[in-house]
């Protein structure tokens, strides 16, 4: 990512009034720095390589004691960030274009300039893998469809629109692991125009975003669950229970993986449409198989106890 990519980001809005020859500067790391302590003569350790934001106070400060501007340059930074209702200094405007460093005026207020810069740099630099399957947003939980190729992920997907749920990905998804550990995913596709289109065999490709609107897609969604589906005559074994939950990892993050054999006649949907609110239910501390092998247990107890009674 450079600096071309970062006054790109939806929502912002910049002017380059200096360092112009700098716009290809790659951004290196995700922190951005206020360099305060820096500018007042500090000699400070942090914000190597990073993106300066300077608040009007410190301009303001900067324009009494010009000389003191001259040790932004000490971070090599990759351009730097001023507000809008404040004229730069000239010597700032002179350092920037000497060092190639993009002087950049945001439309917006500091603070909802870092935001916006935050996410997208967290995006970016976030470790990142990417995974054959669907992702759906079922009942708001993100369901990973896996499987080998055919097997019919991309129609269960659909059918899952078709009955309210929102497409997120198909066939190649990108899964990044968030700083708070939260998996997310979404399509490859740089182009918006080129994302939320499925092919169906027989058929071809379709638009869904068209077909269906805004209702039948979104751009992103969490990664909480995956469902693999697998043919029958396989000789995995099949879930009976439900008490013991198998699991895998993406990103050295545990998830549910609920594998569903596939049989002619066989509900896709509606079983994954389950297992997404039994999904939601078990966050809210019920887990349904194990309260009925408590009250089954109970119960085979309570009877033998009456049989012993009787014998006596």
């Amino acid at each position: 990512m450079n600096i071309k990519d970062l006054t790109q980001i939806e929502g912002l809005s910049f002017d380059i009034i200096a360092g112009k020859s700098g716009i290809d500067n790659k951004i290196k790391n995700d922190a951005i720095y206020f360099p305060e302590l820096l500018i007042t003569g500090f000699n400070v350790n942090s914000g190597k390589d990073s993106i300066q934001i300077i608040s009007c106070d410190v301009l303001n400060y900067a324009k009494e004691n010009p000389d003191l501007l001259k040790n932004l340059t000490k971070t090599s930074p990759p351009c730097i960030i001023i507000p809008y209702d404040v004229s730069p200094p000239d010597s700032l405007i002179q350092i920037c274009n000497e060092n190639k460093i993009p002087l950049l005026v945001t439309n917006l207020s500091l603070f909802d300039t870092r935001n916006k810069i935050e996410y997208r740099l967290e995006r970016e630099f976030a470790p990142s893998v990417l995974v054959h399957g669907t992702l759906i947003d079922v009942y708001g939980m993100g369901v990973l469809l896996q499987g080998t190729s055919g097997i019919g992920k991309t129609e269960c997907a659909l059918d899952l629109v078709f009955r309210g749920h929102r497409l997120v990905a198909d066939d190649v998804v990108k899964i990044i692991k968030r700083k708070d550990g939260r998996l997310e995913g979404e399509g490859i596709e740089k182009n918006e125009k080129l994302k939320h289109h499925i092919e169906i065999r027989g058929i071809g490709i379709l638009d869904l975003r068209s077909i269906f609107g805004i209702r039948g897609v979104r751009r992103r969604k969490g990664v909480e669950l995956v469902v693999s589906l697998y043919e029958a005559r396989c000789k995995t074994p099949a879930e009976i229970t439900g008490i013991e939950s198998k699991t895998c990892k993406i990103l050295d993050v545990e998830l549910t993986d609920v594998s569903i054999p596939l049989v002619p006649g066989k509900n896709i949907s509606a079983l994954i449409e389950v297992i997404a609110l039994n999904k939601v239910l078990k966050l809210s501390g019920i887990n349904s198989a194990v309260k009925f092998n408590e009250e089954l247990i109970r119960v085979m107890k309570s009877h033998r106890r009456k049989d012993k009674k009787n014998k006596k």
